[in-house]
């Protein structure tokens, strides 16, 4: 009986249903991810033919992979605990010349 009870311990503890959510979403995160991005990359460099048209699409693919990044690593702290800092770093002096 006590094999069985150490057997099935990890099934008890909440880190493992939080480890088990993290990995049931981690198939629609990616995917919203990788449609989002590939359109905007693949809208970007079809009009680049016409730059001034390409510049607004490529601005909205990096501001989606920031947003979409800082998801990931809010769902990576939220779920499984462990925090993953921004790469970037935060702007010296926050203006538009800075």
């Amino acid at each position: 009986m006590a094999a069985l009870r150490d057997l099935l311990r990890p099934w008890r503890q909440p880190r493992t249903w939080w480890a088990l959510t993290h990995l049931l979403l981690w198939g629609p995160a990616s995917t919203v991810t990788f449609v989002v991005i590939f359109t905007l990359l693949v809208t970007s460099v079809a009009l680049l033919i016409t730059f001034p048209l390409a510049i607004p699409v490529m601005w909205a693919l990096f501001v989606a992979a920031r947003i979409l990044g800082t998801v990931e690593r809010s769902r990576y702290e939220a779920l499984l605990g462990e925090r993953i800092a921004d790469p970037v770093p935060p702007l010296q002096r926050p203006s538009w010349w800075g």
